[in-house]
């Protein structure tokens, strides 16, 4: 274990100022090192494995960081805080906030803001700034563009493409079949619909 692992701090007083550049997890807490420690590098789960940080790589069938994640999650099931880099799921991307690439069947960045893009079946975001990519979109605040069959935001600016288009509020054009502002003094237009 020692050739493995280091210590963030000198005097080794704190478990989590622990690092490691590997890390193999089976079932969490089968695994090299506790999960209060960071991986700078690669970490390995098998099927599920749970760490406060990772900086790297992170792969296998359930991901769970408890803070950041600077790097690309590959997995069934991501999970991480912050997210910095690519997450790729064959389901579900899960983040408070993100700067980069969601690709996932769900994928979310529910608490603050998500810098990039967002392509999956659906997407959903707190505050977007990039562009989502699904059937179903959802932001509460959209700066950027939204291409689906569902867009829905609270308040757009941008653009919005789909079948059916959803602002309360907005600073942008939707092209559709539905379209809908509704703080626009004509709220509903068909094809194509603006609001400045």
């Amino acid at each position: 274990m020692s050739a493995l692992a280091g210590r963030g701090a000198s005097d080794g007083s704190a478990s989590s100022l622990c690092s490691t550049p590997l890390q193999i997890s089976i079932w969490n807490p089968v695994q090299l090192v506790p999960d209060d420690w960071d991986v700078r590098g690669v970490r390995l789960n098998m099927p599920y494995g749970k760490i406060q940080n990772v900086y790297g790589l992170d792969y296998g069938l359930v991901n769970v960081v408890r803070q950041d994640v600077a790097g690309i999650q590959v997995g069934i099931y991501n999970s991480a805080s912050a997210a910095r880099g690519i997450q790729i799921a064959a389901w579900f991307n899960m983040t408070d906030s993100m700067s980069g690439v969601q690709l996932g069947v769900a994928n979310t960045a529910s608490s603050t803001t998500m810098h990039g893009v967002q392509n999956g079946i659906v997407n959903y975001a707190k505050d977007m700034s990039g562009l989502q990519n699904g059937l179903v979109n959802i932001t509460k605040e959209l700066n950027g563009v939204k291409i689906g069959l569902v867009n829905v935001d609270t308040k757009m600016n941008g653009l919005q493409i789909g079948i059916v288009n959803f602002a309360g509020s907005a600073s942008g054009v939707q092209f559709g079949v539905a379209n809908i502002i509704r703080d626009s003094c004509v709220p509903f237009l068909p094809f194509i619909n603006a609001h400045f």
